[in-house]
């Protein structure tokens, strides 16, 4: 049966019991044991975003569901060693209406879940998303309208209802790198502004975000109690290096982890640019700095998953301003994305590449970031991510303790504060990277 238990125990111990398909029972997390979600401390999550090429940008995976190709593409991801695909559920396909979910997007599901038990895979589903159109009961704040928000739970409800107890699922995800709107009050959206006045902004867009995690974790769990719940958060959910004040998502992981049941976070190089593979320097500054955005959310006391995370190879990347990101070799792709793993890796409980296929049609790096490419030929990265998944033997897991218990918010009022939270953090870990044993 399928279980799952977080209690404070005495001394401060994490219990994390799941049972979950043909693993084992129990996974104790502490000051000095590995985090696992799959129910062995040895195992840990490794998988994929999962979309198919040549479907649209944003992919149309639901309208234009193919049964041949899950079961060839899910055979595929088992055959790597993968476990764990990740999925989005959108509003066409599930929930146009608002009042019932749609029997056929159902029936696509089903399938889905099937292919996955057959090949040994668990599947997170995260919805609702506007990949395939918006219905016209949800164009409008989903995240301050009430009319919205209780069709949003209704959905879940209905769709914890359906698949209450089913092992195959690992987890809903209420929602993908969600983002609270700043409010119209454009002349606050500026370093200049008061302190005081953007703090208070800030913190109201937080009550905003805790309320909203916590209604729909709700609506899964009284209906599904032993359901995992998670929200995909996007890297400025830690305010370190903003542009604007509104650059801060103000899902405050510290604030939304109680509804939570382990949090997922994305990971890409953004530090000083786009990382174009041309810098030493740049590649050990954006290691810092990502590891630095794990350790801070690891101290949390709850499971850690990178639900996205990669870089480009085997092409050039053309990036919204119209510039292209220099061509880059696979070999490159493989080399940053198992370095990212390696100054990671004894802080999380495993790691979800974006995308199986390369996406030709993409309008940003998912034109290259898949471990296979878009006619399906194995990439360098797919061979290695592979190997890793197989043969990777973790290093002990560190709980740290968080030190720096009000940096965030302070950050999120000042950007003196958050390029300064940002510079230490990157100096702190640049020297944690120099004594890891793995060589990024």
């Amino acid at each position: 049966m399928f279980a799952f238990l977080v209690g404070r125990v005495k001394f401060g111990i994490t219990l994390l019991v799941v049972s979950f398909l043909n693993f084992g029972s129990v996974a104790i997390a502490n000051e000095s044991t590995q985090v696992s979600l799959l129910g062995s401390s040895n195992a840990k999550i490794y998988g994929v975003n999962y979309y198919r090429p040549n479907t649209g940008w944003a992919p149309q995976l639901w309208v234009r569901y193919d049964k041949s190709s899950v079961e060839s593409d899910f055979k595929k991801i088992h055959s790597l060693g993968l476990n764990t695909v990740r999925v989005f559920l959108t509003y066409k396909s599930f929930f146009w209406g608002g009042s019932k979910l749609d029997l056929s997007g159902l029936k696509k599901l089903d399938h889905m879940i099937d292919t996955a038990k057959k090949n040994d895979i668990r599947l997170i589903l995260v919805g609702l998303e506007a990949w395939e159109g918006v219905p016209a009961w949800a164009k409008g704040d989903r995240f301050r309208d009430d009319a919205i928000i209780y069709k949003t739970k209704l959905y879940w409800a209905q769709l914890s209802a359906r698949y209450r107890g089913e092992q195959t699922i690992l987890s809903f995800e209420l929602a993908n790198e969600p983002n609270i709107p700043w409010p119209n009050i454009d002349v606050l959206d500026d370093w200049k502004s008061a302190y005081d006045d953007l703090m208070r902004v800030q913190l109201s867009r937080e009550d905003i975000a805790a309320f909203w995690v916590d209604a729909l974790s709700k609506s899964i769990k009284n209906i599904d109690p032993d359901r995992l719940v998670t929200i995909g958060l996007i890297q400025t959910s830690i305010p370190v290096g903003l542009g604007r004040p509104s650059h801060y998502s103000a899902f405050n992981p510290k604030r939304i982890g109680q509804a939570l049941d382990f949090y997922q976070i994305h990971l890409y190089p953004n530090e000083g640019g786009w990382y174009n593979y041309e810098s030493r320097n740049g590649k050990l500054r954006n290691l810092a700095y990502l590891r630095g955005i794990v350790e801070k959310i690891s101290g949390l006391g709850k499971p850690v998953v990178v639900g996205e995370f990669g870089w480009y190879g085997g092409g050039k990347v053309r990036i919204k301003t119209g510039a292209y990101l220099p061509y880059a070799k696979e070999n490159a792709q493989a080399n940053w994305n198992r370095s990212l793993i390696c100054v990671t890796e004894g802080l999380v409980s495993g790691w979800l590449n974006w995308g199986m296929y390369d996406a030709p049609e993409a309008n940003d790096i998912s034109t290259h970031t898949g471990l296979y490419d878009a006619q399906g030929k194995l990439k360098v990265w797919g061979a290695k991510f592979s190997l890793i998944s197989q043969y990777h033997i973790s290093s002990s897991y560190k709980r740290y303790t968080h030190r720096d218990e009000n940096d965030w918010e302070s950050a999120t009022g000042s950007q003196r504060e958050s390029l300064a939270l940002k510079e230490a953090m990157i100096k702190k870990n640049l020297l944690e990277i120099s004594a890891l044993p793995c060589k990024p």
